[in-house]
Order: structure tokens, then sequence, then C-alpha cells
């Protein structure tokens, strides 16, 4: 049976305009988008080509008459000396001299004892008590040797990373904090460990 015209209820209108249906990009979020993009491509970017590196610090001493593998000497806690191997590239920063100022050495590990030190034989390195006292009261070590990397312009035959450096006199006795690189990785190999061998890890 055919309704009424006059009876038809009338139908809302659920047209709604364009902008009401799509939200409109202003230049604002698009600024916003654009500089999350940035941050994004520049993180990328660190985790792919920078780098991190797992270290170990320690105490040395410049003695070079004590050894024909190196010129620094050092103790290192066994629960460190059993991760370190000889060919790790150090970092050398002496005691007393401003690292802004002088900058400082670098080396490559050239011995790590596989038995701890005894007292004689720090005695033997050092030939002095005082110093050998003041590493036997750190516990149980392990004898670590770096040798410094050689620069033929330097006044004291060794490479800073500053040239004022260069010019120091180095004492023999003379303390210092080496720094032992034991791995270098891209961050990126962190939380994707399937990619070191793709960085040659």
């Amino acid at each position: 049976m055919a309704q009424d015209p006059q009876n038809e209820v009338p139908r809302e209108d659920r047209s709604e305009p364009i902008d009401r249906m799509f939200a409109v990009t202003t230049p604002v979020h698009w600024l916003m988008l654009a500089g999350l993009f940035l941050v994004f491509i520049g993180f990328m970017a660190w985790a792919c080509f920078g780098t991190l590196s797992r270290t170990v610090t320690v105490t040395a001493l410049y003695h070079p008459g004590a050894s024909n593998v190196g010129e620094m000497i050092a103790l290192v806690p066994l629960s460190s000396g059993k991760t370190l191997d000889a060919g790790m590239d150090v970092v050398v920063n002496l005691t007393g001299y401003n690292l802004q100022e002088y900058g400082n050495m670098r080396g490559k590990v050239t011995y790590v004892d596989d038995y701890t030190a005894t007292v004689d034989d720090m005695r033997a390195l050092f030939e002095n008590d005082i110093i050998v006292n003041a590493f036997v009261q750190s516990g149980p070590c392990m004898i670590l040797i770096c040798a410094l990397e050689k620069d033929s312009e330097s006044a004291n035959g060794f490479f800073w990373t500053n040239d004022k450096g260069k010019t120091l006199k180095l004492h023999d006795g003379t303390f210092a904090s080496l720094t032992v690189i034991q791995e270098t990785v891209h961050p990126i190999t962190l939380g994707i460990p399937q990619l070191q061998a793709f960085f040659g890890k």
C-alpha cells in the first residue's frame, strides 16, 4: 500500500561539509611531522653509523725500562683482566696534565698476564715498594702492558692528540689513567644482533 506523501517523515540530511569529514592539516602540523621525521632519520643514522665502546679504565705507570713490549704498565683487577686481550686499542691520559690542554696518547695492549701477579712480580716490574703497596691494596690483579703509538715529530717520541703534549718531557714513574677499548659496535646491532655480520662484527 502506497504511503501518503503528506504523512511521509522527512529524512535527516546526513551530508556534511568536506572539511568536517576529513581533518584539514595545517602548516603547523606539517612542520611537526617534518621535525619528527628528521629526528627519526637522525636517530637511524646514529644507530647505523655511530659507535658505542665498551671500556675498562685502570691506573697505569709510565715505566719504559721495565719491559721490551711497551712503556705503560698497569695492574688490572682479575674480573676485568680476563676480558682483555693483546691488540686492543688504548687511550692514555697522564695524571696531572689537563686533557683539554695537552690531549692524550694512544697505544695498544701488547701483553696480558694469564695469572695473578705476585708481590715479587710487581717488585720486579716497578722496583719501588711504595708503588707496589699501592697496587696491592686494590686486591688480586693481572699485569697488563701497553705500547704507546710513536710519532717521530714529537719531542718525547709519542703521538699526542694535542700538539702541546708533544713538547712534554716524560718521566719514569709518571702515573696515568689507561682506558682499554674492549669492543666498538654500531648501536643498531645491540637491538638487532643479526646485523653484526653485516657491519663486519
